[in-house]
């Protein structure tokens, strides 16, 4: 049975706190970090795997104010930038087993990069709507097909 670190714990947590603190220069500098060079930098390669960026992410966002967009390693490879601004699905960990290598915080010099990672989470609302409609219309259907009664209009309304 696995065990998961709570965020309490996390947030207490000596060697969290000093990859958050190197996260928070980092942004402060450039605007973005990469997980990988933190950890190098710190000497923790070795718990790369221990480390919970998901709470880390969240605690900068709290502690800072600010949004962080999780990037690709693509982002942190000399690029120039107008491919950023051509194609910012290069750049954003999402999609075709790109993995999360760092964050960049949101700014007016990368919007680009955020209104692509805005208009990716709008897509995945729309075809969650889509699949729901598709699986009512199925259960729907189904129902009629068994000669049940069928489903009250207002249940298959998405909420």
């Amino acid at each position: 049975m696995s065990k998961f670190i709570r965020r309490e714990t996390v947030r207490k947590c000596a060697i969290h706190q000093s990859i958050m603190e190197r996260a928070s220069e980092d942004l402060e500098h450039s605007g973005a970090f990469d997980k990988d060079d933190i950890l190098e930098t710190l000497g923790l390669k070795v718990m790369e795997d221990s480390v919970r960026w998901d709470y880390i992410r969240d605690f900068i966002q709290e502690d800072q104010g600010c949004e962080l967009v999780p990037v690709a390693a693509s982002y942190f490879k000399r690029h120039k930038r107008d491919e950023e601004l051509t194609s910012p699905e290069r750049f954003i960990a999402s999609g075709h087993g790109k993995k999360t290598a760092g964050f960049v915080s949101v700014t007016l010099q990368n919007d680009h990069l955020i209104v692509h990672r805005i208009l990716q989470r709008q897509r995945m609302a729309n075809g969650a709507g889509t699949k729901f409609r598709e699986y009512a219309e199925a259960v729907q259907d189904r129902r009629i097909a068994l000669g049940a009664p069928p489903t009250p209009p207002q249940l298959l309304k998405q909420q």
